[in-house]
């Protein structure tokens, strides 16, 4: 899809996002916690949250990991507005506004995750962004 679609796709849900994900996801919260509950033995430093939106995902792996250092990268800047609302008295996370399919970030992380965001990708960007993943784990880390 075209970023800037996609973009103004997701600023216009921005509001009602997290409301119509409980609903339209069933057993929300076990979606959200499983994996990180399977991970919860690790130690990460730096975890990258792809498509992060408002933060959902990230906001459930902080329960788990609250003292590491967090980016969250999504194209929809009013989605982000809300993450920063959402984590608006911590240090440990960085926004970044822009489409991570073209612009991947420089840089290891031990954690890259993503929840409803990479099925948006055509299946060119998918492979890209797969190597680029990839690339950027560090030794050990996970996706």
């Amino acid at each position: 899809m075209n970023n800037i679609k996609l973009q103004k796709q997701f600023d216009l849900a921005a509001r009602k996002y997290d409301s119509q994900r409980k609903i339209l996801i069933p057993f929300f919260e076990d979606y959200y916690e499983s994996g990180i509950k399977y991970l919860s033995s690790n130690k990460f430093d730096k975890i990258l949250d792809l498509g992060a939106g408002t933060g959902l995902l990230s906001q459930y792996l902080f329960k788990y990991f609250p003292n590491f250092r967090y980016t969250l990268i999504d194209v929809s800047g009013k989605m982000l507005d809300i993450a920063k609302k959402r984590f608006k008295n911590l240090s440990n996370i960085v926004y970044l506004g822009k489409y991570y399919a073209n612009n991947f970030l420089e840089g290891n992380f031990d954690l890259i995750a993503s929840a409803l965001s990479i099925h948006n990708l055509s299946e060119k960007e998918k492979c890209k962004l797969y190597k680029n993943i990839f690339s950027s784990l560090n030794k050990n880390g996970f996706f």
